[in-house]
């Protein structure tokens, strides 16, 4: 059985899958399938760090630096469409 799920639905499917009570085989079904929500939620997680690391401002490490609301400031020559949608295609 082959399963596809947009990568938005990762972050509800999870804690879904944990709170589930099931015993014995499907018990067994959900947790493998629970270790594959989370490598592609780890992917995911990945794919948006590269992706701010592109367009938001980095620290003197090299990582974005999130401003005061936890949030991550773009630059100012990446405020564009093309930003918006490379960040939609990542999570559709």
């Amino acid at each position: 059985m082959k399963i596809k799920l947009q990568n938005k639905f990762l972050p509800t499917l999870i804690p879904f899958l944990r709170g589930m009570k099931l015993k014995g085989e499907q018990s067994r079904a959900r947790s493998k399938f629970l270790a594959l929500a989370m490598t592609a939620y780890y992917s995911l997680h990945d794919n948006e760090i590269e992706l701010l690391k592109e367009y938001a401002i980095l620290d003197k490490n090299g990582e974005p630096l999130s401003d005061k609301d936890g949030g991550f400031t773009i630059k100012e020559d990446c405020k564009s469409c093309q930003t918006r949608h490379r960040a939609d295609q990542l999570i559709g």
